[in-house]
């Protein structure tokens, strides 16, 4: 289980070089996508993902098959919007404060430098 969530995406559905495939028990919804490939795996592949629906699973699309109520009120679920990973925002947070970081150790340094210079004078 691999926690994966919404539709499959129509492009696998160009892919000719998969030898094996299983997307079982997930939290996937929506039309198998059609292609020579996709349905020739078993049905195991696609068990336990009770929104799924079509070739080669016995359960065929209806207009809304597959797909709950609140999914299409809510959002289309091939287009959801693509989230910002966190590893860009904690290494561009991290990179502002280390600079920040950097330039007020520099600031001080440079201060108390100053003032020991006048303290000699």
């Amino acid at each position: 289980m691999n926690h994966f969530s919404g539709r499959i995406p129509s492009s696998l559905a160009s892919l000719t070089f998969l030898r094996k495939f299983n997307v079982s028990y997930n939290n996937l919804g929506g039309p198998i996508p059609t292609s020579t490939q996709i349905q020739t795996f078993n049905t195991s592949a696609f068990e336990g993902n009770l929104k799924l629906c079509g070739a080669p699973l016995p359960n065929k699309c209806g207009s809304n098959k597959g797909i709950d109520e609140d999914d299409t009120n809510n959002k289309d679920l091939d287009n959801e919007p693509h989230q910002l990973p966190w590893f860009y925002i904690f290494t561009a947070l991290g990179f502002i404060v280390g600079f920040l970081g950097n330039m007020l150790y520099v600031m001080v340094t440079m201060r108390i430098n100053t003032m020991k210079r006048r303290l000699r004078d």
